[in-house]
């Protein structure tokens, strides 16, 4: 049996190949800085320097960061999230949002998957 920390450590480098396959999929999807809907409910994001504040209301989603970070005050409440760390949003709630770590050699990508409130709702009841 292998010791713990041979483990842990391959499962780290299984999560680190995972997330670098998102990025690669993301920067092929989208060369150039922007936005795009790559399916219905499916956001794809890609910024190569820091921006916003961004402002908006955001639906009831789950955010993914495959490269970068970015911090977000949703009500009075700020996050800072990154490749390490995902964001779910349960309810629309408005928000701001800005990209804080980006560069031309390491750009900022993301997804974000917009979650139906009919599904996402009854959950939370049952919680």
């Amino acid at each position: 049996m292998e010791p713990k920390s041979r483990l842990e450590e391959r499962e780290l480098d299984q999560v680190r190949a995972s997330r670098d396959e998102l990025a690669e999929r993301i920067a092929r999807q989208l060369p150039r800085d922007g936005s795009l809907e790559a399916a219905p409910g499916v956001f794809l994001y890609r910024f190569s320097s820091p921006a916003g504040p961004f402002y908006g209301v955001t639906d009831p989603s789950f955010c993914v960061i495959a490269q970068g970070s970015k911090e977000v005050l949703l009500g009075k409440e700020r996050y800072r999230y990154d490749d390490g760390h995902y964001l779910l949003v349960s309810a629309g709630l408005p928000l701001v949002g800005s990209v804080v770590e980006a560069s031309l050699d390491r750009p900022y990508l993301a997804v974000r998957i917009v979650l139906d409130p009919g599904v996402v709702t009854p959950v939370l009841i049952e919680a």
